[in-house]
């Protein structure tokens, strides 16, 4: 069931908007072979599903307390739907050739690549913001 008449409209509206945002770090190539939006579940929980309908209900539900939250929360979605619904690996890092990773911080939201481990027990780095121009480079950028 989508989410039209849900009475969580402000949360819904958050998680739209936020996944419009991650849709840009999209490919031109995956969004139009496939359409994706919010999708409630006959329970009242929240996924990123495809246009016929189909979600992956076995990831975390989304959640929207704020802008950050909405944001990793559609990113994390839209990567669980790809992955299992449509078998993609996405965002992948150029160098690595694994999948990126969703990060929350203070007041973004970034995608990280856990290829190789830094120093001094930090993990992964930062390849570029959510929903940022960066990304859509993501393939030609070098970690620093």
């Amino acid at each position: 069931m989508t989410v039209g008449g849900s009475e969580r409209g402000g949360e819904v509206a958050l998680l739209e908007e936020a996944l419009t945002t991650v849709l840009d770090d999209l490919g031109p190539e995956l969004r139009d072979r496939y359409a994706f939006k919010v999708v409630e579940t006959p329970e009242g929980m929240l996924y990123i599903g495809l246009r016929d309908g189909r979600y992956w209900n076995s990831g975390t539900p989304l959640s929207a307390q704020d802008r950050e939250d909405a944001l990793w929360s559609a990113a994390e979605g839209l990567q669980d739907c790809l992955m299992e619904l449509c078998r993609v690996v996405w965002p992948e890092c150029g160098r690595h050739r694994l999948g990126l990773h969703a990060r929350g911080r203070a007041d973004e939201v970034i995608w990280k690549c856990e290829g190789s481990r830094p120093p001094r027990g930090r993990t992964g780095r930062r390849v570029a913001p959510t929903g940022g121009p960066v990304m859509r480079e993501a393939r030609e950028l070098e970690h620093q």
